[in-house]
């Protein structure tokens, strides 16, 4: 729950600030926060920040740079033109579409409860989508 409503309010601020700070201004500050945040947690937990194989830094640094410039920033780019409630459905796919690549990748089969769940966000996905589109007429 605590998940969901910092989501809801980096959307909310991501909404509100972009009309007033350069993009890559508001992307750093954010970016940056988050960063500083990440590394002082790992350190008050005893959390081991070196002696990776050089694959796993490749891959840290993948998992870090890809979803992070490419998505967050095109979520905070969107939040510029259009209304949170748009820009945030796609989150909402986030574990539907991880599940399916596990499948389809990992071959880690999901539970049966899982697709009535995938079916389910998916539904809710469509209709919020298209009382978005009725309401920007």
């Amino acid at each position: 729950m605590v998940g969901a409503w910092a989501a809801t309010g980096y959307f909310l601020i991501g909404r509100r600030v972009g009309s007033e700070v350069p993009l890559i201004g508001y992307l750093s500050v954010c970016y940056g926060t988050a960063t500083a945040t990440l590394v002082l947690a790992a350190v008050a937990s005893g959390t081991e920040l070196a002696g990776f194989e050089p694959t796993t830094v490749l891959w840290l640094l993948a998992l870090g740079l890809v979803p992070q410039l490419i998505g967050h920033s095109a979520y905070n780019a969107a939040l510029r033109k259009l209304p949170a409630l748009l820009v945030a459905l796609p989150l909402l796919l986030e574990p539907v579409v991880g599940s399916l690549l596990a499948w389809w990748v990992l071959g880690e089969v999901p539970p049966l409860r899982a697709f009535g769940a995938g079916a389910l966000v998916l539904s809710g996905v469509a209709l919020a989508a298209g009382l978005g589109r009725r309401a920007r007429r």
